[in-house]
């Protein structure tokens, strides 16, 4: 809530610090999809945004955000489900697309406002890495993570934010 303040006879409004809201994993959807209409515009990736190949990126940004910043990304869980890594809001948001692409009329600043510097950065970081591959290599990929592998062993539960940082830690010193 504002207050105000007189100095000089002049009053000013005081406006409280912007608090610091988390993204939403719909937030980092936005992000993916953008950027891959971003880069199809430069003819650098041929490939479209994918239901199946969203909830791989959206997974890849949740663990390397916790690999580099040390924090989540987004609050939704993730979990291991026989294609890979999903977030169950997620899914139900664009289960409709199927195998369709997955389109957006926001521009790419828009997207941009809600994230600080450091998300930004972990966001194009795995864009650069991840988005110009097919869902199916994703798919392979993910199915080689420790975080997918321990939660598909349990049944198919919640991937923990500690496996994801682990696995993408290992690909990160594997990569190194």
């Amino acid at each position: 809530m504002a207050g105000s303040r007189i100095i000089n006879e002049k009053k000013y409004v005081i406006m409280p610090k912007r608090r610091y809201k988390m993204p939403t994993v719909f937030d980092v959807a936005n992000y993916f999809i953008v950027a891959t209409r971003c880069d199809c515009e430069d003819e650098i990736n041929d490939d479209v945004m994918t239901h199946m190949k969203l909830h791989k990126l959206v997974y890849y940004a949740q663990g390397f955000s916790l690999a580099l910043n040390d924090e989540p990304l987004f609050d939704e869980p993730i979990e291991a489900w026989e294609h890979g890594p999903v977030c169950p809001d997620l899914y139900q948001k664009y289960k409709m697309y199927k195998r369709t692409p997955i389109e957006s009329s926001l521009s790419m600043e828009e997207v941009k406002q809600t994230f600080t510097e450091k998300q930004i950065g972990v966001l194009e970081f795995v864009n650069d890495e991840f988005g110009c591959h097919t869902a199916t290599f994703l798919r392979k990929l993910s199915h080689q993570d420790k975080a997918w592998l321990i939660a598909r062993s349990k049944g198919g539960i919640e991937l923990t934010l500690e496996d994801m940082k682990q696995s993408c830690l290992e690909r990160l010193i594997d990569e190194g």
